[in-house]
């Protein structure tokens, strides 16, 4: 297998995790209740116009959709060249500029609603139409930028609680990956350039420490977070149906005690294998 082949795996599984964590991004924290919709709602209303984004069921898949192909289509066009980057993104722009006016005059058949639910599609998918350009480019302050949207754009004022722990892990996983492999991607094809033939077993390496590593992490997180449904399956009845036991500060006392046995088990572990080398 070539240098190229495990370095381009590299980038279509850091798209890959850009998609799935913009997903559960979009299911963790709902966008129409974020404060980016609010605060455009204040203003929009200020001025006359009121409910101006409307969301319906496929607003999140056509959302990531837009994104996937508008961000494929930018990264080839900065692939080619910078000229070319700018050419097409100015033609859109300027497409986006002339429907708006023109359906806002009743110049042509388009309602603005349709524009208003395009622009949304827009906004909803603006860190894949950044992010895939930055991974297959190599462009860190894009990646930065695209990873700072996946967690800014959906955020609400309302929080979270524990029952969407699974969809609260992907997310992590996914974004952490996403991170990681366009990152590194970017490392390990300067290192391709400086060391041709060593390059392919560095960069497997690389990817099999960072999965291992995020699954061992995973993992342990969220047997800390089942380890509280274990007490309360051992404690008493009427302790582990207490609202103490129920609430955060609970769950946090079990994750502290699974981690303290954790620490306990590593310890009398390296104990019995250092007195057992010793005897040897």
């Amino acid at each position: 297998m070539s240098v190229k082949d495990p370095l381009k795996l590299m980038q279509l599984f850091s798209i890959i995790s850009l998609v799935i964590c913009l997903h559960f991004s979009y299911v963790i924290n709902n966008p129409e209740e974020s404060l980016f919709v609010d605060g455009f709602n204040v203003v929009t209303e200020s001025v006359g116009y009121s409910d101006v984004f409307t969301f319906y069921d496929f607003t999140i898949i056509f959302s990531i959709f837009l994104g996937i192909v508008m961000g494929t289509v930018f990264s080839i066009a900065q692939y080619h060249s910078q000229k070319t980057f700018n050419l097409v993104l100015f033609i859109l722009l300027s497409l986006l500029i002339i429907l708006s006016y023109e359906s806002g005059n009743d110049r042509i058949p388009i309602e603005p609603e349709t524009l208003h639910q395009f622009a949304l599609w827009i906004f909803l998918g603006l860190p894949l139409i950044l992010g895939i350009p930055s991974v297959i480019n190599s462009n860190l302050e894009l990646l930065a930028l695209s990873a700072f949207l996946v967690v800014v754009i959906p955020l609400g004022s309302q929080g979270n609680d524990t029952s969407m722990i699974v969809e609260i892990l992907c997310f992590i996983s996914s974004f952490l990956l996403f991170i990681e492999l366009g990152y590194g991607h970017e490392r390990y094809s300067r290192l391709s350039k400086i060391i041709p033939e060593g390059s392919n077993s560095v960069v497997n390496w690389f990817v099999m420490v960072l999965v291992a590593t995020l699954f061992i992490a995973v993992g342990m997180t969220t047997a800390a977070y089942y380890f509280h449904e274990v007490m309360a399956y051992l404690l008493p009845l009427k302790f582990a149906e207490s609202i103490e036991f129920n609430t955060i500060y609970g769950r946090a006392i079990s994750v502290l005690l699974f981690f303290s046995f954790w620490a306990a088990g590593q310890i009398l572990l390296s104990r019995s294998y250092l007195a057992q080398q010793v005897e040897d």
